[in-house]
């Protein structure tokens, strides 16, 4: 297969690569949910907005500590968890795969809402 065919001098290079990787998984999922919250973030923010806009100047700012700190806070740190679980769980092959598209994929949102 593919992670039998490249090798240099009799070490496999995505073998290299996927053990590294493996030993960096929260920080890979870390940037990608951060990257996440850094593109749709502003949407969330625009939603709290709209629906807050008529409330006492209190009330939308308990919505928006609620929203930004507690909300995204909490979905980021389990978001975290549960990718750096999907992460370990891959074989070598498929967890170098699996890095590549995703961040692919996020470049191109990325890209997609002006945010390159």
């Amino acid at each position: 297969m593919l992670h039998e065919i490249i090798t240099i001098n009799g070490v496999q290079i995505l073998d290299y690569v996927a053990n590294w990787l493996r030993s960096h998984t929260v920080s890979v999922s870390v940037a990608i949910v951060t990257t996440t919250i850094a593109i749709y973030g502003i949407y969330i923010g625009k939603a709290a907005k709209k629906i807050t806009h008529n409330m006492n100047v209190i009330i939308r700012f308990a919505v928006y500590v609620f929203v930004y700190a507690f909300g995204i806070g909490f979905l980021s740190t389990y978001a975290v968890r549960y990718i750096t679980k999907l992460l370990n769980n891959l074989d070598n092959a498929w967890l170098v795969t699996v890095i590549c598209l995703v961040f692919s994929l996020l470049i191109y949102l990325a890209n997609d809402e002006k945010q390159i």
